[in-house]
């Protein structure tokens, strides 16, 4: 695994290591990434599995996303990201780093 201390999902959110692997595996991507909208620069470890089953107001039958749902949900997750409409454009993006560090 990863980080074999941490055995929980609230174990993994506040790893360094985990942390760090996800930073490099988005490094990596970003440099393969066409388009600059396709790049990532924030990530958050959500606090729970979105499935069809336990989220069905997040996530469809068919396994689809339902935007406006996560959008709710995690909106202050997201703000914390740099994602809000309301905050404008973000005054620096780079380097990759996980939410509300």
């Amino acid at each position: 695994g990863v980080d074999p201390s941490a055995q929980t999902v609230a174990a993994a959110r506040g790893s360094l290591v985990w942390a760090d692997r996800l930073a490099k595996c988005i490094e990596k991507y970003n440099t393969e990434a066409k388009k600059a909208p396709e790049k990532v620069w924030r990530y958050a470890i959500l606090p729970r599995d979105i499935t069809a089953e336990s989220s069905p107001d997040l996530m469809t039958p068919t396994f689809k996303i339902k935007r406006e749902g996560v959008a709710a949900e995690y909106k202050d997750l997201i703000a914390s990201c740099g994602g809000s409409p309301e905050q404008g454009k973000p005054k620096s993006v780079p380097p990759v780093r996980a939410c509300g560090k």
